[in-house]
């Protein structure tokens, strides 16, 4: 199963990587900056990859230790999302 997530990821991250990069037109006077930023955040997303591989041979490489890395990898998103709507913004 990972081969084909592998491949998916191959052929379809580089398209949605390049596709980025139109974004950075939006901001002319920072299109170095904007595109500078998707190159290190697509680079980077390959660590959570790697810190869940780990994760889940530290809690033993089991069904349970896979469901509470999941279970506490939504509790991490939930409060990212709850922190992006309730801290006033500036």
């Amino acid at each position: 199963m990972s081969a084909v997530a592998t491949v998916a990821f191959g052929l379809g991250g580089m398209s949605y990587h390049s596709s980025c990069f139109h974004v950075a037109n939006m901001f002319p006077r920072r299109r170095g900056f904007v595109s500078a930023m998707f190159v290190g955040f697509f680079t980077l997303s390959g660590i959570v990859f790697l810190a869940m591989r780990t994760l889940y041979i530290a809690f033993g490489g089991t069904n349970h230790a896979f469901h509470k890395l999941l279970v506490g990898y939504l509790g991490m998103v939930i409060a990212n999302r709850l922190a992006t709507f309730l801290i006033p913004g500036s």
